[in-house]
């Protein structure tokens, strides 16, 4: 399952469980439930910060390949070759494993 998702769910038991605990008044409660609230909130001002600087990171990594793409195209296009070359190779090599040989 995906860990979002995950803290989703758990973040809504908790959020319902609070709910259900908001008529009780004592002070353990609402202690509790202040803790929780505050907890929720920096998790997911947290897991909003991740979420940024992950886009961030992304959208360099591309700009940067872009860029490197732009300035050495040909080499860009050499190594492309060269990769599809090893990988056909392989390929036709772990399927020709099971034609039969003319020699």
């Amino acid at each position: 399952m995906n860990q979002s998702r995950i803290l989703s769910e758990l973040t809504h038991d908790v959020e319902d469980l609070l709910g259900r605990l908001a008529d009780n008044d004592s002070p353990e409660i609402r202690d509790l439930r202040d803790r929780l609230d505050r907890t929720i909130a920096e998790t997911r001002n947290g897991l909003a910060r991740v979420k940024s600087q992950a886009s961030a990171f992304v959208k360099n990594s591309a700009a940067s390949v872009d860029d490197y793409v732009h300035d050495s195209p040909w080499v860009v296009l050499g190594t492309a070759v060269a990769t599809a070359g090893v990988l056909g190779f392989l390929a036709g090599t772990l399927v020709g494993t099971n034609r039969r040989t003319w020699w």
